[in-house]
């Protein structure tokens, strides 16, 4: 993750200028002084006078100088919260900067350790089948542990940092409720016109609190949601397939190790993942998704965009495909996009297919195909042709991408990144294929299968675990380096999420590849996107 990103995403913590506050504070504070003067003075000039004129004058004297006790209390006691704030604030924005600073630090460590992670891992490739002696190979094993130290020594530092400052938002959030709560105590429920008109300031004041407010919802519900995406994540794409994975070889541990009884619960249990990987797998085989929809030309929507509307760069077209995953699944389906990009005369250029990621996690799905199904025949069985694919290559069709001869491009994030993978190897199209775009996406088990003439961009954060599920389907040639794949590290505390691999993109490859630029539409060259959406279930 770059440093602009960094500061930009914790740069709330450093707004707000205690001394500014400190003045303000002050200014409250004279206000409320000049209030009670004017309340005595009122009290004090009727006092031991005695007429029916100083009577009349002593009433209406005395309302006003309740009302005006009224207002004292709330300017006193809105001074004296934002004083406090501000003398909370200085030592905690000292805190942010510091840890600011440091995560800055350990998340350039962080990718220059993953750098050296990727160098060692070649030069192990290269001792081991390139011929180099027994030393050479030791060497290169033990200098590629040295790096995964370093690694794992630069995200805990990371991840250290990002600790420390998720505190500070906690301390800064502590704060502000201090400050707010004292406010709404003095204020109290009967507020009235009159003392709305005695000082307009006032308002000020409240507003600026209520924006205050504002800020640490926002702060607090986007930590909870990344935590709670990230454990969604975690749970479903990592441990469940790993345990999928092994669960054969455990229980037959178990057959051999326990005693009847446990021996034939261990059995029931692997019949039943038995069973289960089963109905996946004939699932996928012969499972033929539904097409839903029946909009134009066959199609479940067809949509123009020109101008800004477009995709510019890699973190714009990463932002359209995180966007598909919302709509196919607010109707309990699965958007595909096959982009065409099309000429003022309304030539296709070339065609960009757009794959969304995993959005149904039950095993038992029957809405979209981008579900947990998926994830496992094509993390475990790459070469099977599931409902997924088969949606892809009806989606592809109804676009008319077999009735033209204009070049290829497949992206995705996440599964849908898997699946782009998939489908630049598919004989059906591999000589018209010349580029594959993904995010967080495990796809480096068809390195060696992908033509070295397509070029292919990864973006990968150096901490999600998402990407590294290959499974069956890597091989040796898997690990070399090509130059046409290019592999953009970043780090971030959001692990797999659609919109930090976004910003994370924009970040690291700012600008398009030369040989991807005709899969971009402009205005300079009279290009636009024709937008043909189909949706699927199983």
């Amino acid at each position: 993750m770059s440093e602009q990103t960094i500061r930009e995403a914790w740069d709330y913590l450093l707004q707000g200028d205690p001394a500014a506050l400190e003045t303000k504070a002050a200014t409250l504070q004279k206000t409320a002084n000049a209030i009670s003067e004017a309340a005595a003075a009122l009290h004090s000039l009727t006092e031991g006078s005695a007429s029916d004129a100083v009577d009349a004058l002593r009433g209406k004297a005395t309302d006003v100088a309740t009302h005006l006790t009224v207002a004292h209390s709330r300017y006193q006691g809105t001074a004296s919260a934002l004083q406090t704030y501000a003398i909370d604030l200085q030592p905690i924005q000292r805190s942010a900067r510091t840890h600011i600073d440091q995560l800055v630090s350990d998340s350039a460590s962080a990718e220059t350790a993953q750098a050296a992670v990727d160098d060692a891992v070649t030069d192990v490739r290269t001792q081991t089948y390139g011929g180099g002696t027994s030393d050479a190979v030791d060497k290169a094993h033990h200098d590629l542990r040295d790096a995964q130290q370093r690694v794992q020594n630069a995200t805990s530092n990371v991840h250290d940092a990002i600790t420390a400052l998720q505190t500070d938002d906690s301390n800064w959030d502590d704060a502000a409720d201090r400050a707010i709560a004292a406010i709404e105590n003095v204020i109290g429920a009967e507020k009235d016109s009159w003392f709305d008109n005695l000082h307009q300031k006032f308002d000020e004041v409240v507003k600026a609190l209520a924006a205050v407010a504002k800020w640490v919802t926002d702060v607090v519900g986007t930590i909870v949601d990344v935590i709670q995406k990230a454990l969604h994540t975690l749970m479903h794409e990592l441990i469940f397939v790993l345990e999928l994975v092994l669960v054969f070889t455990v229980l037959g541990v178990v057959l051999t190790l326990l005693g009847p009884l446990a021996t034939v619960a261990a059995l029931l249990a692997e019949l039943a993942v038995g069973a289960l990987l089963v109905k996946v797998l004939v699932q996928e085989w012969l499972g033929k998704p539904t097409h839903l929809g029946g909009g134009a030309d066959g199609h479940t929507n067809v949509t123009e965009r020109r101008g800004d509307d477009v995709a510019q760069t890699y973190g714009d077209l990463i932002g359209q495909v995180v966007g598909q995953d919302s709509t196919g699944t607010s109707k309990n389906a699965t958007d595909i996009a096959v982009v065409a990009i099309t000429d003022a005369d309304g030539n296709v250029v070339s065609w960009r297919v757009q794959l969304p990621s995993t959005q149904y996690w039950s095993p038992f799905n029957a809405g979209g195909v981008n579900d947990l199904s998926t994830d496992i025949a094509l993390s475990m069985f790459p070469g099977l042709q599931g409902e997924y694919e088969k949606a892809v290559l009806d989606a592809m069709h109804r676009a008319g991408v077999d009735h033209s001869d204009a070049p290829i491009m497949f992206t995705g994030w996440s599964l849908g990144g898997m699946m782009a993978g998939a489908m630049a190897t598919n004989p059906q199209y591999a000589d018209r294929v010349t580029s594959v775009v993904t995010a967080g996406s495990a796809i480096d088990k068809y390195r060696s299968d992908i033509r070295s003439s397509v070029d292919v961009t990864q973006f990968d954060n150096t901490v999600d675990p998402v990407h590294h599920l290959e499974f069956l389907g890597l091989g040796p040639g898997d690990t070399a380096p090509r130059a046409n794949w290019q592999t953009h590290w970043f780090t971030d505390a959001r692990i797999h999420d659609g919109t930090m691999y976004e910003q994370g993109a924009d970040a690291t490859a700012p600008a398009v590849r030369n040989d991807d630029e005709i899969f971009f539409a402009n205005d300079a060259d009279g290009t636009y996107e024709q937008v043909y959406t189909d949706r699927y279930a199983r």
